[in-house]
């Protein structure tokens, strides 16, 4: 029981491992699939395989470790999982309606094969024969998929139900019975016969040696199917089966979860989802006997204290070996171990919380299999016993020699070697005169009898014993007249015979003629027929002259030993078809190979050095009648490696791939290199390791070796798979990851032996099948990739050689290289058009590996090779090579020169997003794929060149990126880069295009590093090689090394010469464009060409963007530009620019308006603008934002008559945003003038006319805030020196930013009294009545009080005031409903229903009221004057207690209840509510102005980096910085001082401030602020205008200083002591200025358009935002909701509050 492996898996998401002796856990896991469906344990107990939703994985049963993982194994759950016999392979199947055969070896873990079904599949099973794979799907069918033929066949079921269908499949141990079992608790039995089918040809289907040889024939299925010069797609000798369904019988109520065999043969196990098990001794189902032999649980088990184990679904079920155990798991949560014959459980494992799915054991315990000694001697009696039947003694023979250890079977041979010769002479002759059946079964076991003979007594063997008898049983088997299976048998007992006979030098010729001609149609030199001389050898009379007396002479024929019926049919056909031989060929001689390695391993000797022999001897026969058969040159013109000749150069003639010669040869090669290449695979077979020793053992052997490895490079297309793993083989021995032994002993110098590997692969390139074999292209672009990356490999620096290979090497290596891209790049086909990409590529790649990683210098005769290659190249691709090489290469010139890592800069490249993951590639059913049980030849042509595609490609990036990253010398960096780059002349018209883009590439990536400029220099001398007229997109590059690189004066004159030619051209546009990024002096230079392309182009009205742009540009200093500008605008081409371009017009015009103060200017463009019927409204917006400053200069008239005049035109309700801020505009510019609007011409009051325009000339719409804004700022406060911070409602009780509010501050209102009227909000403080405060939707101001006695009609008060007064003392009030309306007569005519009007109001008492408590109060009263209590309880007292109060300010009462009188506001007292402070405090900090913070960063000289940015403090700043902060508003402190916005910064901290009557700005100097970085971007990076002095040289980058803000991004450049460059960037498309991008501005007039622009460009952002409220909009919706919030008081709580009542004293 120790031997046993048990691991479960449940709903509980666990993986499980269980020991069988204390039946715990051991190891748990928690796999990522959501549950596992089915489990298996290999047949060596190393791995679990589990499936499970779409996931097929691979464990250590050890730890439990995860081997190798595939989620996308399938679509869907795997439901059935299992291993192959060979341990390699493995199948599955799915809901997805796919079963797939995989290759799980280490170095592949690929799906070989996938067979498609119409359904989900339920159950997979493996026959023995590890070839026919039964399917049981959801539909009720049973599929049988044939694996060698790649075929199905169906078995025909009619007893199944309509909605039946089968859950699970299971063959038996001997192959001969199938069980499926169905969804309706039926279990369907179906039998197997066999038939040995000699599929010759799909049409024929000819059957042949029908016998019941199963054993003997499934021994020796070739079931490894490989390309070879054959049609692919037809079958060869198989063992084919017929399948038929016999009976079925009901086994369970319901669904049946899972049918098993057990091993022991005995037993068919059934589980259901009724919680039972039935066990069936299924052998006796042909006596029609269904009723089960065991039942578990049984209920008859159980007493009546015991309650029978609910198993519920039983989803597990597995027999142990000897059937004494079953197991089960399923839905009771358990895992438990029955005894079947006593229906006990033993063990039950308890540890899961979900149902168990999955089960799986191994039973490795090797005395359950093990006869007794007794067994053995017993049997070893009847089988010495010869007057017993033959049949009879070899049964025992095979039971008491089965299971034995090697030593005691040689021990029984050589004990019972004359028995064992005396039973295969007996069976043989009884199988004469036996059935067809025991016939069949006699000569199987004669020949395993001979074969234990041979294998376990080679010693008695070898000295000649029984010579005759054995080689008659030979004989009689190899006649051609016997079936396949038979002849194959007798090669392999031949092969033995003949390897044992020669390491006792008992070999004749004869024998060496018949081992020649064991392969059928084998072509051999003199041309005679194998299939004759193998007849003539087993015909000829047996030589008795050692074993009988000379007159008795075997003259009698021999016969075959078994002769199928239709052999003769089978014979003509094989005589008349060619490429019938050719497959009977093929077929033969990958057994044969594969016999003569596993054969020899077989063999015991007591002497185990016998078996190399062995293994030598074998190895010089092959190559003595096997390989100079068909090679016959090869030694004469072969390879000496020990005699420093690597052979002629190879001359193959184009042969059929059907060619026996071709067949031969493909077959020879590849097994000489399985041998040679044993150690470079893992787990290589003990035999090949043998033959390996014995190959590298002889000299002649190695030469021979060599010779075919350079013979494989010349074989057909077809034989692709040896071709590609001798270039493995080379590849092992040039990178040296094996050194071969002869290498070792160093006989072979390690220069001629990497010579000859480079010749040997590159001869690939010299096979004439390469161009003569069109449709087998994609195989030699497999082949030449893999040949590529050789070359990549071995060149590549990651690749570490333990010996140091010489200079010739190298050379030679770039040399071969050179000459096959120079071959395939000159001729014009389909190959080279497919391959000339890439050995361009590996060329330039392993060319500069050698030279600069691995420092070998290189001929210079090898770079005029190259050159050579780049002249006589007629492919486009070699030039798209050289470019992508050329951008590589320059980012390791920039890694390896200036030291500045070049992938930083360029991380999101998507060159290396390749993976080298294999993909899974399902074959076709049609295909042919190694699925055979053969270590030895484990690899199909498709495979291999799957592996080629998948690899090549991904293996390329890397070692680009790795190319990238290598360091070296940097000189010879810098010579290589030259070399390379000169290689392409840019002169060359057919060359120039692509020379331009990649000159141009690398000037981009050069210039940002400031001391590249000399290669700089040199790239611009090539390109000016070019004809630039014919190349124009070489301009931009140009203009970039005038710009930024410093260009020599020559140099630099070249350029300016070329642009001006260029300007008389038609390609002057291009020129043009680069004109805003030029340097001023160079634009000074080039302007009059410059302005007289744009004469033509404005003139034939070819206006762009650009055009405008640059015509802008030059406005600012031309007189000739102005005018083009304003030419452009009176044409009516503008009509149909865009927004972006009018914006850009406008812009530069309005810096000319603002510097030359020319009205004139702007009252043209103005008039212009408005033509536009629909751009005229953002466009004058935009013009009068920008011209914004002209108020400071006397200009106010102009922009309030263009404000009037368009805000006319506004009727469109999509213009309200426009609108609003044109109006908004119009009111600030009228109150920044402290005065009345008077109209030019008659000099009268328009104030009327202002409010209509407010109102958009209709009275019923009202735009409140900016109506009060301007009552208020115009007519109300007319006062000199109105401080502007005052208007957004600065008290002292506004927080100030650091200052600790007051938490009494709520308190303060206790006192307030409100009055709400006409929408104003008034209050008043009880202490100081003389004082009251109104808050309006414009702000808040506090009035005082005071009676004077006469009014000076004539005096000083405006006479607004004095009407508005007037009016408002007559107006009467309406009345409320609770006020009493008293009709004009006396009290005598008082009506009787007079009391029903008054006002009912509601009780606040219940009645009956209480009488004592109030008759107390009244007696303890006193009226007299009591002290005035605090103001905070004075709403706590009576209206008692009010009354009692004595007012100490009496003058201020009386003025106060008088001007509440006059005014009539006692009906507007209101009552507030606790939480209306709050609102209060919220609308008195809600500003009527809108706020900008703008962030101002400087940038020194050589500063990049943030930290050293933010680092800069004001001393570090320079005077033009100085003067650009100060122009930009006056410079306050934050603190009690500073009423305005503060921008969040805290107190102390010093910043300009600007404000005018509708803004106010603060600016975020990043010299200004304290604190480290990261306090200073907390401040900057919040901020979405950032405007950056740059006097780094460097352009200014955004992601600098990184920030999710950051807009709008103007950048300020001196470029000279007077001027400034500006570059904008904004994150979407904005219109706003004056200034934009490219622009040029004298440094005097800088500040004020940078804070005029920055305003408008954070107003332009703000505006852009959807369902963002303006804050004059804002503000309105705030006092509109906190005058909301209050409602009236009572009209006795309104008369207490309002009046204040005293008593006098």
């Amino acid at each position: 029981m120790v031997d046993y492996l048990l691991f479960t898996a449940s709903h509980d998401k666990t993986l499980r491992k269980w020991s069988f002796e204390t039946g715990t856990e051991i190891v748990q896991i928690k796999p990522k699939d959501a549950q596992i469906n089915s489990m298996v344990v290999s047949d060596d107990g190393k791995i679990l395989g589990t499936g499970g939703y779409c996931t097929l994985k691979l464990y250590d049963t050890n730890n439990l470790d995860i081997i190798w993982s595939n989620n996308e194994a399938h679509t869907k759950n795997v439901q059935t999982i299992g291993f192959f016999k060979n341990g390699y392979e493995m199948f599955t199947g799915g809901e997805d309606g796919i079963a797939k055969i995989w290759d799980i070896r280490a170095n592949k873990y690929s799906c070989e094969k996938a067979y498609q079904m119409p359904s989900p599949l339920n159950g997979l099973s493996l026959h023995p024969n590890q070839n026919d794979l039964i399917v049981a799907d959801a539909q009720g069918i049973i599929y049988i998929w044939d694996l060698s033929q790649d075929v199905d066949s169906t078995v025909p079921i009619q007893e199944l139900d309509i909605t039946e269908f089968f859950n699970h499949v299971h063959v038996d141990v001997t192959g001969d019975q199938v069980c499926a079992v169905s969804n309706r608790g039926k279990v369907y039995i179906i039998g197997r016969t066999n038939e040995d089918i000699n599929n010759i040809s799909n049409s024929n289907n000819i059957k042949q040696d029908k016998s019941s040889l199963s054993l003997l024939m499934t021994s020796e299925i070739s079931t490894i199917v490989e390309e070879v010069p054959v049609n692919p797609n037809e079958g060869y000798c198989i063992q084919a089966s017929s399948y038929k369904f016999e009976h079925f019988f009901k086994a369970h109520r319901d669904y049946i979860l899972k049918c098993r065999y057990s091993k022991c043969g005995r037993y068919l196990g059934t589980s259901g989802a009724d919680g039972n098990v039935n066990i069936y001794k299924y052998h006796e189902f042909k006596d029609k006997n269904y009723k089960p032999y065991r039942q578990i649980p049984n209920p008859k088990k159980y007493t009546n204290n015991e309650s029978v184990p609910n198993l519920k679904w039983i989803w597990g079920l597995e027999f142990s070996n000897d059937g004494k155990y079953l197991f089960t798991s399923g839905g009771d949560h358990t895992f438990r171990v029955w005894n079947i014959e006593e229906e006990e459980n033993i063990i039950k494992f308890s540890g899961h919380s979900g149902t168990v799915t999955g089960l799986a054991i191994y039973d490795s315990n090797p005395s359950l299999m093990k006869p007794k000694a007794a067994d053995i001697t017993s049997s070893l009696q009847r089988f010495a016993d010869v007057q017993r039947e033959p049949s009879s003694r070899a049964k025992h023979f095979k039971i008491a020699f089965e299971g034995l250890p090697i030593s005691e079977k040689r021990q029984i041979i050589e004990d019972y070697h004359f028995e064992a010769i005396h039973l295969v002479d007996s069976l043989v002759l009884h199988q004469e005169i036996s059935s067809d059946i025991q016939a069949a079964s006699d000569a199987e076991s004669a020949l395993w009898t001979l074969e234990q003979i041979l294998c376990y007594g080679p010693e008695i063997v070898g000295k000649g014993w029984q010579w005759n008898a054995i080689s008659t049983i030979i004989k009689r088997c190899l006649l051609p007249q016997n079936g396949s299976s038979l002849k194959r048998v007798a090669v392999r007992l031949f092969i033995m015979w003949y390897q044992i006979l020669a390491v006792n030098n008992n070999v004749t010729p004869e024998l060496d003629r018949v081992f020649q001609s064991l392969l059928p149609y084998f072509p051999l030199k003199s041309g005679e027929n194998t299939e004759q001389i193998l007849l003539n050898y087993c015909e000829k009379p047996i030589d008795n002259s050692n074993n009988l007396p000379p007159s008795i002479v075997l003259s009698r024929k021999l016969t075959p030993l078994f002769v199928p019926a239709n052999m003769t049919e089978i014979q003509h056909i094989l005589q008349t078809n060619t490429k019938e031989r050719a497959k009977q060929l093929q077929t033969w001689i990958d057994k044969f190979l594969e016999y003569i390695c596993r054969e020899t391993q077989k063999i015991e000797w007591g002497d185990q050095s016998k078996r190399f022999d062995c293994a030598k001897f074998l190895l010089d026969r092959m190559i003595n009648l096997y390989i100079l058969e068909v090679y016959p040159d090869l030694e004469n013109n072969g390879v000496d490696i020990f005699g420093g000749w690597e052979g002629e150069p190879n001359t193959t003639d184009i042969l059929d791939t059907a060619d026996p010669i071709v067949i031969v040869r493909y077959w020879l090669i590849r097994w000489i290199l399985n041998i040679a290449s044993a150690k470079t695979v893992s787990n290589p077979s003990p035999s090949l390791l043998l033959f390996r020793s014995a190959l590298f053992s002889n000299p002649r052997a190695i030469n021979i070796m060599l010779s075919l490895l350079k013979e494989s490079m010349c074989l057909p297309l077809a034989c692709s798979t040896v071709t590609l793993r001798c270039m493995t083989l080379v590849k092992h021995w040039l990178t040296q990851k094996e050194i071969p032994p002869f290498l070792e002993t160093g006989n072979v110098s390690l220069q001629s032996f990497s010579l000859l590997l480079i010749h040997i692969f590159s001869s690939f390139f010299n096979s004439p099948y390469i161009y003569a074999s069109p449709e087998k292209i994609n195989t030699a672009i497999t082949i030449s990739n893999f040949a590529i990356q050789i070359f990549r490999d071995m060149a590549n620096s990651s690749n570490i050689l333990p010996r140091t290979l010489p200079k010739s090497v190298w050379n030679e290596l770039i040399k071969q290289l050179t000459n096959v891209t120079i071959n395939v790049c000159k001729l014009n086909d389909s190959f080279s058009h497919s391959t000339s990409s890439s050995f361009t590529q590996a060329l330039l790649v392993v060319t500069t590996f050698v030279y600069c990683v691995r420092e070998i210098d290189i001929d210079d005769s090898l770079f005029d090779d190259i050159w050579m290659l780049f002249k006589t190249t007629v492919w486009s691709g070699t030039l798209d090579q050289w470019s992508k090489f050329v951008e590589m290469l320059t980012k390791s010139i920039i890694l390896n020169v200036f030291g500045i890592d070049p992938l930083n800069a360029h991380n999101n490249d998507d060159s290396d997003k390749s993976t080298s993951k294999r993909s899974y590639t399902k074959s076709d059913r049609s295909e042919k794929s190694d699925t055979g049980s053969n270590p030895d030849f484990p690899r199909s042509e498709a495979d291999e060149i799957d592996d080629c595609q998948n690899t090549f490609d991904s293996s390329n990036n890397k070692e680009m990126q790795s190319l990238i990253r290598s360091t070296g010398n940097p000189e010879k960096w810098l010579k290589i880069w030259i070399r390379i780059i000169n290689m392409v002349d840019p002169s060359k018209a057919a060359f120039s295009q692509v020379a331009v883009q990649v000159l141009s590439q690398i000037i981009q990536m050069l210039i940002p590093i400031n001391c590249a400029n000399a290669l700089v220099h040199h790239i611009a001398h090539r390109l000016l090689m070019v004809d630039i007229k014919a190349q124009p997109h070489a301009i931009p590059s140009l203009c970039s090394v005038l710009v930024t690189s410093s260009p020599p004066p020559l140099l630099r004159a070249h350029i300016l010469i070329k642009l001006e030619d260029c300007l008389t051209t038609d390609i002057a546009p291009i020129v043009l464009e680069q004109v805003p990024s030029m340097k001023l002096e160079d634009i000074f230079i080039l302007h009059k060409p410059i302005i007289e392309a744009l004469q033509i182009i404005i003139k034939n009205g070819e206006i762009s963007s650009k055009i405008v742009r640059v015509t802008s540009l030059l406005s600012l200093e031309q007189t000739d530009a102005e005018k083009l500008l304003l030419t452009i605008l009176t044409q009516q081409h503008y009509m149909e620019m865009d927004l972006s371009t009018l914006t850009l017009l406008v812009n530069s015009l309005s810096i000319l308006i603002l510097e030359r103060g020319d009205i004139t200017l702007g009252m043209n463009l103005y008039q212009i603008l408005l033509k536009n019927q629909s751009l005229s409204i953002p466009l004058t917006y935009l013009l009068i934002r920008n011209l914004d400053e002209l108020k400071k200069r006397g200009k106010r008239n102009f922009l309030r008559q263009s404000l009037e005049q368009i805000i006319n035109m506004l009727k469109v309700k999509d213009e309200n945003i426009i609108k609003n801020e044109l109006l908004w505009m119009l009111i600030t510019l009228i109150c920044d003038g402290k005065k009345l609007p008077l109209d030019e011409n008659s000099k009268k009051i328009t104030f009327e006319k202002i409010l209509s325009l407010l109102n958009n000339h209709d009275k019923n719409v009202k735009n409140l805030f900016l109506e009060g804004l301007l009552l208020t700022n115009t007519v109300f406060y007319p006062l000199p020196g109105f401080s502007l911070s005052q208007w957004n409602s600065i008290d002292n009780t506004t927080l100030i930013p650091g200052k600790v509010p007051n938490k009494n501050a709520d308190k303060d209102y206790e006192n307030q009294v409100f009055i709400k009227n006409r929408g104003v909000l008034i209050n008043v403080d009880r202490k100081v009545p003389s004082e009251f405060i109104i808050r309006t939707v414009v702000g808040k101001h506090v009035w005082s009080i005071k009676n004077v006695d006469e009014i000076d009609i004539n005096g000083k008060y405006h006479p607004y005031i004095k009407g508005w007064l007037k009016n408002l003392s007559k107006e009467k009030m309406e009345q409320e409903k609770r006020t009493i309306k008293i009709e004009e007569k006396t009290t005598h005519e008082i009506d009787d229903n007079f009391f029903d009007k008054l006002p009912t109001f509601p009780k606040n008492y219940k009645d009956p009221i209480e009488f004592k408590p109030m008759l107390d109060f009244i007696k303890k009263s006193k009226r007299r004057p009591l002290s005035r209590p605090s103001t905070s309880d004075i709403n706590k007292t009576t209206p008692s207690d009010d009354c009692c109060l004595v007012a100490d300010n009496k003058e201020e009462l009386g003025t106060w209840r008088q001007f509440v009188n006059d005014i009539q506001l006692i009906h507007q007292t209101c009552e507030i509510k606790s939480n209306f402070p709050r609102e209060l405090r919220h609308l008195d900090t809600t500003l009527s102005r809108e706020v900008h913070k703008i962030a101002v960063i400087y940038v020194g000289k050589g500063q990049e980096d943030k930290n050293t940015i933010l680092s800069n403090t004001i001393s570090d700043s320079s005077e033009e910085f100085m003067e650009l902060i100060n122009s930009l508003g006056r410079i306050v402190i934050i603190g009690e001082n500073h009423f305005g916005y503060s921008g969040g910064l805290s107190i102390g901290h010093k910043a300009p401030y600007y404000a005018d009557g509708s803004t106010e700005v603060i600016f975020h100097i990043s010299t200004f602020l304290t604190g480290d970085v990261t306090q200073k971007t907390k401040h900057l990076g919040n901020d979405e205008v950032h405007v950056v002095w740059n006097e780094n040289y460097k352009n200014y980058k955004r992601d600098t200083i990184a920030t999710k803000f950051c807009d709008i991004l103007i950048v300020l450049t001196p470029i000279s002591p007077a001027m400034i460059r500006v570059s904008i960037e904004t994150q979407k498309p904005l219109s706003f200025g004056p200034l934009f991008d490219g622009s040029f501005v004298s440094i005097c007039e800088i500040g004020p358009m940078v804070r005029e622009t920055a305003l408008n460009a954070s107003r332009a952002y703000k505006v852009d935002r959807i369902n963002c409220d303006r804050p004059l909009k804002h503000r309105e919706n705030v006092y509109k909701e906190c005058l909301d919030k209050i409602g009236y008081a009572k009209m006795a709580d309104a008369i207490t509050n309002i009046y204040i009542p005293q008593l006098k004293n």
